[in-house]
């Protein structure tokens, strides 16, 4: 097409064919549901309401538990896992211990996981795949004696 002349030739010049403007509709359309991932660090609050959100599914995975509900208590567990690792958030102590490090199954004593006291140390069997882990206990001190 030759360079327009007139101010009628130049909107027709410039504006795309009608099966070029849908195609750059449809483009647009597509681009705007694409997730874009966020630079920088995450802010306090975004990491106070993860920490909330992974203490609600510890919760909601003891319960599921509770009921018998194994997989869903597993499922609830590695969410609760993986949204911690997404905000570099650990899990608290009391919640760390519930969970197997190699599988991520949710441990219940006397139904997935075998609990055994040792001397000096507790070990803990997860029973789904058989890995153990030793924590070290503290040793009570010895009684003072009194001389006589």
């Amino acid at each position: 097409m030759a360079r327009p002349s007139s101010r009628i030739d130049c909107i027709e010049y410039c504006a795309p064919a009608p099966e070029q403007s849908i195609s750059i509709a449809t483009d647009i359309m597509e681009r705007m549901g694409e997730r874009r991932q966020r630079r920088g660090r995450r802010t306090r609050e975004m990491a106070a309401i993860a920490s909330e959100r992974m203490a609600i599914l510890m919760q909601l995975a003891a319960e599921s538990a509770r009921t018998g509900d194994t997989e869903l208590a597993d499922r609830y567990g590695g969410l609760a896992r993986a949204l911690g690792m997404r905000y570099n958030i650990r899990l608290p102590p009391g919640m760390r211990g519930r969970l197997c490090r190699s599988c991520g199954a949710y441990l219940v004593p006397g139904r997935n996981m075998r609990v055994r006291l040792r001397p000096g140390r507790t070990v803990r069997t997860c029973l789904k795949c058989g890995k153990t882990r030793r924590r070290l206990t503290r040793r009570a001190s010895p009684p003072l004696s009194r001389p006589s």
